[in-house]
Order: C-alpha cells, then sequence, then structure tokens
C-alpha cells in the first residue's frame, strides 16, 4: 500500500506502537518501589517500505517485542554473592552460640564463673590443706573440696548438654530450611511450565521470569545453587555437577543420619530422594549448618568430652594412691565424659570418705599432687596442662568466631555492591521513565498530527474529483 492510504497506516501503526510503549512505561512506574521487578521496554523495528515480491508498502514501525533490562554476569555474581554470605551467616551465627554455651570471657564483676575458674577452683581448693593455719584443720576443708568437684562436673554436663542442644538445633534448621529449599523448586518448576506452555504476552513472561528469578535468589542463599536457562525460557537448577530442576522435574532434598556413625553427634548428609549419593553443597546457609553440625560442634564437645575424661583419670588415680586418714582409695569422680562426669554418689554421702592429708607412693600429699595438675600434662597425647588447654580451646574459639563474623561482613558488603549495581541496571528509575514518557507522547501526537494532516489532503482531493 503507498500513497496517502499508506501513509495513514503507517501513522496507525506508529500510533498503536506508542500506545504499547505507554502501557510498558506505566507498568514500570507502577513497580518502581518492588525491588524484585525488572524494567522493561518495548522493542521497536522500522518496517521496510517494500514488502513482498519487491512490492512498495507503507513502512512504518513495527513492535519486535518486550526486552527485561538486566545484565547476567551482575545476576550471576549477585547469586554467587548470595550462597556466599548464606554460608558465612550461618557458621557465624553457629559460634556466636557455641561462645554462649563456653560463657567465656566472664564478667567477674557480676559475679560469672567459667568452666576454666571451676576447675582452677577445684584444683586450688586442695591448696589449702597445705596452709592449716589459714585454713583451720585439713578435714574441715573436705566439703569445700567437694562443692568445688561437684560444681566442676555439673559445669562440664552443662557445657555438653547445650553443645548437644545446638546441634540438635542445628539439625532441626536444616530440616526447615530444606523444606523451603523444596518449596523454591517446586515453584521455579511450577513456573517453568507456565513458561513453556503459556500462551501469553512477552510483558506477562517477563513478570513470570522476576518471580522465578526471586525463587532461584532464595535457593541460591539457602543451596549455593546455580542455574542454567533454555533456549525455550525454562531453567535448570544445579548443585555442583546435579542436577536439582530440569524443566518441570524438580528433585526433593532431604537429611540422613549416616548409619556408621556412633559419635553423639551424628555425622549426617544431605541426599536426593530416591538417590544414594551424598550431595555437597557448594556454599548457602545449608552447607554452613552442616558444616557446623558435621565438623565444629564435634570438635568442641570432642575437646570438652576429652578434658573431662583427664580430669576424672587424673583425680581418680591420685585418691586412689593415697595413704592415709582420713579416706583415700577410692574414685572422686564418676563417669567417662563432659555429659556422665559426676561427684562419686559415695563421698556425696559421706565426706570424710575423701583424703586431705594422704601422702602418695612418690612421697608427695595428696594436696600437692592435686596442686601439681595446673602444670601437668592433661594425657599421653598432648604436652599442654587442663588450664591450658582449655584456654587454648576458647583462644581458637574466639579465632574462628571472629573470622567466621569477619567473612560474613565481608560477602554481605560484596553482596550489597553487587545488587546496588544489578539495580542500577534493572531497576526502575522515574527520571529515565518520565523522559521516555514525554518522548512516546510526542511521537504519539506526531503520528496523530500526520493522520490529520492527510485526512485533510484526502478532503481536499475528494472534492477536487
Amino acid at each position: 500500500m503507498s500513497g496517502l492510504f499508506g501513509i495513514i497506516e503507517a501513522g496507525k501503526q506508529s500510533l498503536f506502537a506508542q500506545q504499547s510503549a505507554l502501557q510498558i512505561l506505566n507498568h514500570n512506574v507502577a513497580n518502581a518501589g518492588n525491588p524484585a521487578y525488572t524494567r522493561q521496554r518495548v522493542l521497536l523495528g522500522a518496517r521496510s517500505i517494500l514488502g513482498e515480491m519487491g512490492l512498495p508498502q507503507s513502512g512504518g514501525v513495527q513492535i519486535l517485542g518486550v526486552q527485561r533490562i538486566t545484565d547476567h554476569f551482575l545476576l550471576g555474581r549477585v547469586t554467587r554473592a548470595q550462597g556466599e554470605y548464606g554460608e558465612q551467616s550461618a557458621l557465624r551465627a553457629s559460634y556466636d552460640l557455641m561462645e554462649l554455651a563456653f560463657g567465656e570471657p566472664v564478667d567477674t564483676s557480676l559475679g560469672e564463673t567459667g568452666l576454666g575458674d571451676d576447675l582452677r577452683s577445684f584444683l586450688d581448693s586442695w591448696q589449702l590443706t597445705l596452709n592449716p593455719d589459714g585454713g583451720g584443720d585439713s578435714s574441715d576443708l573436705a566439703p569445700v573440696i567437694l562443692e568445688n568437684a561437684r560444681s566442676l562436673a555439673q559445669r562440664f554436663r552443662s557445657l555438653s548438654t547445650s553443645l548437644l542442644d545446638q546441634a540438635e538445633g542445628t539439625r532441626e534448621d536444616i530440616e526447615l530450611r530444606l523444606q523451603e529449599s523444596n518449596r523454591l523448586l517446586e515453584d521455579i518448576a511450577s513456573i517453568n511450565g507456565q513458561i513453556l506452555e503459556a500462551s501469553m504476552g512477552d510483558s506477562a513472561r517477563s513478570d513470570l521470569i522476576d518471580s522465578r528469578q526471586q525463587s532461584l535468589l532464595q535457593l541460591a542463599q539457602l543451596t549455593g545453587c546455580r542455574w542454567e536457562e533454555g533456549e525455550r525460557g525454562d531453567v535448570r537448577v544445579l548443585l555442583g555437577s546435579r542436577t536439582l530442576l530440569d524443566g518441570r522435574s524438580a528433585g526433593r532434598l532431604s537429611l540422613e543420619t549416616s548409619p556408621d556413625s556412633e559419635a553423639r553427634i551424628p555425622g549426617s548428609v544431605l541426599k536426593l530422594e530416591g538417590q544414594d549419593f551424598a550431595l555437597d553443597l557448594p556454599a548457602g546457609e545449608i552447607s554452613g549448618m552442616m558444616e557446623a553440625l558435621n565438623v565444629r560442634l564435634p570438635e568442641m564437645l570432642a575437646r570438652v568430652d576429652r578434658m573431662a575424661a583427664a580430669i576424672v583419670e587424673h583425680a581418680n588415680r591420685i585418691h586412689q594412691e593415697a595413704d592415709g586418714a582420713p579416706g583415700g582409695g577410692i574414685d572422686i569422680f564418676s563417669g567417662t565424659d563432659a555429659s556422665t562426669i559426676e561427684l562419686n554418689s559415695v563421698l556425696e554421702g559421706n565426706p570424710d570418705l575423701l583424703s586431705t592429708a594422704g601422702v602418695l607412693e612418690d612421697g608427695s600429699t595428696i594436696a600437692e599432687a592435686f596442686y601439681a595438675l595446673h602444670d601437668m600434662a592433661m594425657d599421653a597425647d598432648s604436652n599442654q596442662s587442663l588450664e591450658s588447654y582449655y584456654a587454648s580451646t576458647i583462644g581458637e574459639l574466639g579465632a574462628k568466631s571472629a573470622m567466621a563474623a569477619s567473612f560474613a561482613s565481608s560477602s554481605l558488603r560484596t553482596l550489597e555492591g553487587v545488587e546496588q549495581r544489578l539495580a542500577s541496571v534493572s531497576g526502575v528509575s522515574l527520571d529515565e521513565e518520565l523522559a521516555n514518557m514525554m518522548m512516546v507522547q510526542t511521537a504519539f501526537q506526531a503520528s496523530s498530527r500526520v493522520i490529520s494532516v492527510v485526512d485533510e489532503m484526502l478532503d481536499t482531493l475528494l472534492s477536487t474529483v
């Protein structure tokens, strides 16, 4: 079509194109405060003035589609940063709880004490028997020593219980996050299906992709996953080389206890339901929690158990060797680790059975032998004393906690930085939208004016015929 009618046709197409552009601009403005929204724009292309077989046509403009304005490189960086931050924040939270369990450093102004204080009090209480002029009859000190022993055993059990409770709480938190991950996988699979099947406009399709992208980012923070987009717009979700989701088919994550684990904090593994291999998460909150559950908490509990076993072994050996009234020849503690250590029930009702003035085979007094534990090697596998081993445990815990906090802060800054960069590309700028709106309005008015002028020309032409 050419001539005046062709100009009218081109003007009409221009009006339709500007109307569509205005609808998308309105959609952008309406979602200016929505952080999950990716701005859109109408893609326009020139319509050739040559039609089929080289015949002339009206030309003008045509709508090529609606484009989501994003940066795939930045989006991938946000995804990785989400996983890194999720992992480090989970580790930091775990270390914070462990530090609360140990209660170090204590606030002495409030009368607080920790395991290290109780250990020193128990060993120091024997020193009083070496100075009867200052402490009275050594036999009168037995109740004091037993009370310190009871307090020490209770502190060990309390610390063991706190670590075991934290492990159980971590396991429950992992289960909850796995439920959330499975829900997100189902949502993503559902949106994949809608994108593959539904007949919709490009703008509605972009909104679905935005919704799916938010679910994917949440899943990345939980699991450290990544995804690949297919030619038809669906995505495949991966954990390393393992496929979690492909098109409409989504797997389910589950937590299982290692069948050969007999530890007090049993090892746990992540699996895809219906498959036997264990999943190794590259990052994410669940990865940080799994590290705390399988590595960090068992390490701390093993250290506490080792200390409890050492104090039981040394205290019982010394008191068994003690010769002389009163008491001696029996165990002070029962139990084998931090969860079972207790003051011997026999001594509970018979403090006179505690030897406070006995002599050991090497000629040292029982008080001297107990006080020597301040500096004696804890066990055959360590050249550290009980106190120095405890101090190194607290120091290591504090160092790892500080490192986790530093990594969490650093990963958060990285995440916020790349999110801001992505928002500068994908987010809605009201100033930019207003400028585009004025351009659309001007183009619409100009096209309308062209049609009006052609209409006047046609009236003039018809009046002359």
